[in-house]
């Protein structure tokens, strides 16, 4: 069976550098999906509330002509809300299996200081807003 594997975790996790070893060690066979990269496409890289719909359409629609063709799937972004993995697996349910590579695990200090060593840096303020949203301990008030 097909499987569509999305990584999970803050910016500067080591998600896009083992997405893309997966993809060269899958000698075609895996195909990765980045709303980073589609926005980096569409939008010269600049998140706004207003095109994002479009870009996860976009991000739905290469997933699903991926299965189409074949192929197993890698949806590299940081995916901490729980709906992005259940609306995944919504979208390919009876066309692959959804399996999540957790990243979750990289402390935030080092996720902040691989990114301060980025061209494209996401930021520190960003960086610590997403931690105590999704991943610092619920007596920090964890959101969803």
């Amino acid at each position: 069976m097909l499987r569509v594997t999305m990584t999970k975790g803050l910016p500067a996790s080591g998600k896009t550098t083992w997405a893309m070893t997966q993809i060269k060690r899958s000698n075609g066979t895996l195909k990765r999906v980045s709303k980073d990269d589609l926005r980096a496409m569409l939008d010269g890289g600049k998140w706004s509330g207003a095109n994002e719909k479009f870009i996860l359409t976009a991000r739905d629609r290469l997933i699903l002509a991926a299965l189409e063709a074949g192929h197993s799937v890698l949806v590299d972004d940081t995916n901490l809300a729980e709906k992005h993995r259940l609306h995944i697996q919504e979208l390919v349910r009876g066309k692959a299996e959804v399996v999540v590579q957790d990243f979750t695990d990289v402390p935030l200090e080092t996720c902040l200081e691989r990114d301060r060593e980025r061209p494209n840096s996401v930021g520190e303020r960003v960086i610590r807003r997403m931690y105590r949203d999704y991943l610092a301990p619920a007596s920090s008030g964890n959101a969803e």
